[in-house]
């Protein structure tokens, strides 16, 4: 079922790539850990150990070649897991019980919504890219998640918008056609 992200003050609890145990398949490979074709099939190194995508992740190599074809639009095998449901870096929430604006781990868990990119959306950023024109993105309703475009996630890292304990404000979802009541007062006035 998607769902909207809780509307609600949160704070960052951490920023990293996300790895799924055992709800998301294709997400129990970090994103951009690098594939080795081994005959017809694929593997990877996780932790210093050698694995097998598809007892892994249930992914065949056919299915692997086909998808990378339909997102990156390449025939060649690809080099790297591009996969990961959670795109190359998520940002982890929590909500701050007790106000201090510190991530207190065992008062204060992190949340299951997060702040990601998804694969579609990263494959066509990389595909404008590669073009020289701006991407363009369908942020698809989410499980919970807050969607957001590949650059602006590296963008509000690297600016510092987004860090560990910084605010991020969840605000509650509306219509499309709803006009919050202070811009119609806003734009009515000029």
């Amino acid at each position: 079922m998607k769902t909207p992200t809780p509307a609600g003050t949160y704070r960052v609890a951490s920023i990293g790539q996300h790895v799924s145990k055992w709800k998301y398949p294709l997400s129990k490979i970090p994103w951009g850990t690098k594939l080795i074709r081994k005959g017809d099939r694929f593997e990877v190194d996780l932790k210093g150990k050698r694995q097998d995508v598809e007892k892994l992740t249930g992914a065949s190599a056919d299915w692997v070649l086909r998808t990378y074809k339909l997102l990156y639009k390449m025939t060649d095998a690809p080099t790297e897991w591009l996969f990961n449901d959670f795109g190359h870096l998520t940002v982890y929430l929590y909500v701050d019980k007790n106000k201090d604006g510190r991530w207190d781990r065992k008062q204060e868990p992190r949340l299951s919504e997060f702040i990601h990119t998804t694969p579609n959306d990263e494959a066509a950023e990389h595909l404008a890219r590669a073009k020289g024109i701006e991407p363009s993105y369908n942020l698809g309703e989410s499980h919970g998640c807050v969607h957001v475009r590949p650059g602006d996630i590296d963008t509000a890292v690297s600016a510092g918008y987004l860090k560990a304990n910084q605010l991020f404000v969840v605000h509650p979802q509306r219509s499309l056609h709803e006009v919050p009541k202070r811009c119609a007062e806003h734009w009515s006035a000029l």
